[in-house]
């Protein structure tokens, strides 16, 4: 599938706002910055003229999150954080993570080219402990299977995929960006092939958040959601 974007271990997303859960830091809730990151590869050092082959790409911002209120924006390449650089995405959501809420930090980044400095306050995380209930994983979407004629334009194998016909208010598919028309793939690495079958890898599921393979228009997106 083209255009595919890698899947993360964690939101700055967890697209996906608040983007960060983890054990609470010395009676502190973890940071969150509130947008979704992708990695950087050779394609995208070109594309926005960066210095090299690291940074994390922001590729969402949440509304009125910290990230926002400071200014990123969409395809800004995030390449310091308090003057550490920025090796990948993933190295960014644990600086994140490791850092309290309510914390400002320093964030340089590279827009058209131009190196931008910016000082967001870093938002509140969600924590969970292990005496956390565990909630019921419900992805909040109504979804109908594909024509196999549609599997098979999209390149899919036979009796992959469904289409998101509804989406919850509210639910962990809204926060996680997900939108109506979206042809859901995979949840981590298991191909989606009904909508009974997503309810049950989501009952099974070992962690609070999930990668959701996504086929928008002519892209193939990796979506964190967090449930």
């Amino acid at each position: 599938m083209k255009n595919m974007i890698r899947s993360l271990p964690v939101l700055l997303a967890v697209c996906i706002f608040p983007v960060l859960e983890a054990a609470e830091l010395r009676g502190h809730p973890p940071g969150m910055l509130g947008v979704g990151l992708d990695e950087i590869t050779a394609t995208e050092v070109s594309k926005f003229q960066l210095p090299g082959e690291y940074g994390a790409w922001v590729v969402q911002v949440g509304n009125k999150g910290p990230a926002d209120s400071a200014g990123i924006q969409m395809n800004d390449v995030i390449i310091s954080y308090n003057g550490q650089r920025v090796e990948s995405a993933r190295a960014l959501s644990r600086m994140v993570q490791e850092t309290p809420a309510n914390r400002e930090v320093e964030i340089k980044l590279i827009r058209n080219g131009s190196g931008v400095l910016v000082q967001p306050v870093l938002g509140k995380g969600r924590v969970i402990t292990a005496s956390t209930p565990r909630p019921p994983q419900s992805l909040g979407v109504g979804i109908e299977n594909i024509s196999p004629a549609v599997g098979e334009y999209l390149g899919l194998n036979e009796g992959v995929g469904v289409i998101v016909r509804a989406i919850k208010e509210n639910s962990p598919a809204s926060e996680a960006g997900l939108l109506e028309k979206d042809i859901l793939v995979k949840i981590d690495e298991t191909d989606i092939t009904s909508a009974q079958q997503l309810a049950d890898v989501i009952k099974s599921l070992n962690s609070y958040r999930a990668s959701l393979t996504v086929i928008r228009g002519t892209e193939t997106l990796s979506i964190e959601v967090q449930f």
